[in-house]
């Protein structure tokens, strides 16, 4: 069947029922061939123009996808199962499963459902996946900032100014400002690298109002933390417990029902390295400055004025009575020399002193012990004895004391001897 006007053919109907129009050929049941094929739906300025698919049964689900134009919202709606999906409304904004636009009104893309909610990039098994923002510049510039998966090494990359800032990886570790080749190498859960400094910070824009910061590791029921709130202590804690405090003066302050400061050194007992050594400077937040207090290695104490004191004040004690004869136990007293064994990592030099169990029969309160432990806290069973050397000293000079009286009294003796 040919239809034609001014004796030129202009659609034909096949012997298999297909419509064509400008082609004498139709490859479909509708087949439009022309330089500029246009298909045009007009309705009324408040009424919809719309293309119907339907399933060939009547009632309701007749059309069950359409694509339709409202002239009185001016918007493009796309439908399936009878059910709008989605549309572009007046302002040019792509809108799927809404018929408003997100919190925004800048938002040019709006996606909503009432379960979960996605969007998928997808490409091959050894392929980028990529969602680019661009300034709307060519060149190098054109894709400013990025997300990237790469299906290849399995890693999300995200990037601004052209340039990879921070990479995910299969195993979920994070790296930030690290070099790309050696992102998959770095094995950390979190690894910053900044160039010559790199800061986390925690603040407000203003600086004008306080703020609490900080690190928590572990759980909720036995975290360890570091916390700071502005222009107060940094606080260190472990099993949600405070252990240190360090005050905006400097001060360091411990909490702990059982043990206090450890210091751990490589180097062997001696004087070439110190467990700790203090100094003072007057000048403000300089570091360094004249050594006043050292312990070396090897236990040595050292100070720049050999002054050890007491808290002796007489408001602070009671029961206050002259201390007994000491002459009998200082007597009493074996000094030794010996030296250390090799194998306790002492100073295996020959020293002159007591020995806790000897001392212990005649002296036994200046004698205590302690429990022997390994690197880790773990009770190995034995303990260890010590002695009071400084409570050792008073019994000396107590003694010593005695020895002056006795020695005043010979004296005189001798003097009333010497005079008859």
């Amino acid at each position: 069947m040919r239809f034609g006007t001014y004796n030129n053919e202009r659609m034909r109907i096949d012997s298999s029922g297909n419509v064509g129009i400008g082609t004498s050929s139709p490859l479909r049941q509708l087949h439009i061939s022309s330089n500029q094929a246009e298909i045009a739906f007009t309705s009324g300025t408040t009424g919809v123009a719309s293309l119907l698919f339907g399933d060939g049964l009547t009632g309701t689900d007749i059309y069950r996808g359409y694509l339709q134009y409202n002239h009185n919202s001016d918007a493009m709606l796309l439908a399936t199962a009878s059910t709008e999906r989605m549309r572009i409304d007046s302002s040019g904004r792509l809108l799927v499963g809404t018929t408003t636009e997100g919190g925004s009104s800048a938002d040019d893309l709006t996606v909503s459902t009432s379960g979960d909610t996605g969007i998928t990039v997808r490409s091959g098994t050894t392929n980028w996946g990529s969602i680019f923002f661009s300034d709307g510049t060519t060149g190098t510039a054109e894709y400013a900032g990025y997300f990237q998966y790469n299906h290849g090494y399995n890693y999300l990359a995200i990037g601004t100014n052209g340039t990879e800032r921070m990479r995910i990886d299969s195993s979920g570790n994070v790296g930030i400002g690290i070099t790309p080749s050696s992102y998959l190498t770095y094995g950390y859960v979190l690894r910053l690298a900044g160039g010559s400094q790199t800061y986390i910070a925690f603040n407000n824009d203003t600086h004008t109002t306080q703020v609490t910061g900080g690190f928590v590791i572990g759980n909720d029921a036995a975290a360890a933390y570091i916390i700071q709130r502005q222009d107060q202590p940094i606080k260190f804690a472990t099993n949600n417990i405070e252990r240190m405090i360090l005050d905006p003066d400097g001060s360091l302050h411990e909490n702990s029902s059982s043990h206090g400061i450890a210091t751990y050194l490589t180097a062997s007992a001696g004087t070439a390295k110190y467990a700790f050594r203090g100094h003072n400077n007057t000048s403000s937040g300089a570091y360094g400055g004249t050594i006043s207090f050292t312990v070396w290695s090897n236990g040595d104490v050292e100070n720049t004025n050999d002054s050890y004191g007491q808290i002796s004040d007489e408001k602070l004690k009671e029961n206050i009575v002259d201390a007994g004869s000491q002459w009998d136990d200082f007597k009493a007293v074996r000094f030794r020399k010996y030296n250390f064994k090799a194998e306790t990592g002492h100073e295996t030099h020959t020293q002159l002193g007591v020995i806790a169990q000897e001392l212990e029969l005649t002296s036994p309160g200046l004698v205590y012990e302690t429990v022997d432990k390994d690197e880790d806290g773990n009770d190995l069973g034995t303990t260890t004895k010590a002695v009071k050397s400084s409570i050792l000293t008073k019994k000396a000079l107590v003694a010593l004391q005695e020895a002056m009286a006795k020695i005043e009294t010979l004296e005189a003796k001798v003097e009333a001897l010497e005079n008859s």
